[in-house]
């Protein structure tokens, strides 16, 4: 099972682009990362970067990652991957293409994930949600 401490190692040793911002993000809050939900607002950031470059390889890693993570990651990790990344990406995109873009790399438990939050939120879901 993969624990809170393990969380931000595991995703500093798979997205190796990501190390610069996040030690950018510690300097600026002088050490304290804010917690896991925090860390994973800042990594939010960096894979809408990835959206907007069209950088599919890295989105392909990062669904396989959140789908480890919500099936294979401790209660606190689940809460980060899917209330503390994947409900803050959904909030991220500036456009419905983006986060449509997104959600076609996403693996099973995160697709089930979003389809939770558009039924709770009422909002409407990408195409490829509704279809599965």
């Amino acid at each position: 099972m993969i624990s809170c401490d393990e969380l931000m190692p595991l995703i500093l040793q798979r997205f190796p682009g990501f190390e610069g911002r996040w030690r950018k993000h510690l300097e600026s809050a002088k050490g304290n990362d804010g917690g896991f939900c925090d860390s994973m607002v800042e990594f939010g950031h960096y894979i809408t970067e990835l959206i907007v470059a069209g950088n599919s390889d890295e989105l392909k890693r990062f669904a396989a990652t959140v789908e480890e993570l919500i099936v294979s990651g401790d209660r606190d990790v689940r809460y980060a991957a899917t209330i503390g990344l994947l409900e803050d990406l959904k909030g991220m995109q500036q456009s419905e293409e983006k986060w449509e873009y997104l959600v076609s790399f996403l693996q099973p438990k995160a697709l089930e994930f979003c389809k939770e939050l558009a039924a709770f939120r009422s909002t409407p879901l990408p195409g490829k949600i509704q279809s599965t």
